[in-house]
């Protein structure tokens, strides 16, 4: 079994687009590990033991890769001082973990992420400034099967360009108004199995661009009118709430 991976460690491999380490007991990778790669697509190491990330380091570093899983491993927290850079980075996968929360600045190095997948977690918070104090351009965000109680506007109103919103199987008990006003491109959310009683009247204002809405298996037993008030046609999945009505939804 790996348990470390060193510097340099595939400096002869200059061409290697695909980096396969999952399954090991991998605690630390340094990040000039892979230095002088510069057509690496995919460094997996899922299923090892790192409690934290991004990796410990003392000096600013970089890492070119443009996805990186990391899903089941050990990590209890994002490492919000360590000094390093994703440049290229795209996809990230932080599954199946122990996150308690996404900190602010957690992920101010992942300048060009469009998505980032931490389903699995114990997250109950989300920070504003996860990606810095300016926009970001991320476009897809999964958080379903954690412990997230509302929907986490703050962080949305920086991300302009998100297109998919997953917070399924967690413990939202509303949707407030104005809640996702600042992202029109969104077209795909799930809300499904939650704990939503509530939904304002002005909850979808500002989603011009909206396909799908899924709040199945909550708590609603009604929904206020102006809620349909939606420029366009989209989906909307309702079943398993409790309807005040004789109809099934």
């Amino acid at each position: 079994m790996i348990t470390q991976v060193e510097a340099f460690s595939f400096s002869c491999c200059d061409k290697l687009m695909f980096i396969q380490l999952r399954d090991n007991l991998i605690t630390n990778a340094r990040y000039n590990a892979t230095d002088g790669l510069v057509e690496l697509q995919t460094l997996h190491l899922s299923n090892n033991v790192f409690e934290s990330f991004p990796f410990p380091t003392e000096i600013e570093s970089t890492l070119f890769v443009k996805s990186l899983y990391l899903a089941s491993n050990n990590i209890l927290k994002l490492n919000v001082a360590v000094p390093t850079k994703f440049p290229t980075c795209s996809h990230l996968d932080l599954s199946s973990n122990y996150l308690s929360a996404l900190d602010d600045y957690g992920l101010h190095g992942f300048l060009h992420l469009e998505t980032l997948r931490a389903p699995k977690n114990n997250i109950s918070f989300v920070g504003k400034s996860l990606f810095g104090d300016e926009p970001h351009g991320l476009q897809a965000l999964v958080l379903h099967e954690n412990d997230i109680r509302e929907i986490p506007s703050m962080l949305l109103t920086r991300l302009p360009n998100l297109t998919t919103l997953s917070l399924a199987k967690n413990n939202v008990s509303n949707i407030h108004k104005f809640a996702l006003e600042h992202n029109s491109y969104l077209k795909y959310i799930n809300l499904d199995e939650n704990n939503i009683h509530t939904c304002s009247p002005l909850a979808l204002v500002g989603l011009d661009n909206l396909d799908t809405l899924r709040i199945s298996f909550n708590k609603l037993s009604f929904l206020p009118i102006d809620f349909f008030q939606v420029n366009h046609d989209f989906g909307l999945y309702l079943r398993g709430n409790n309807w005040g009505c004789d109809c099934s939804m």
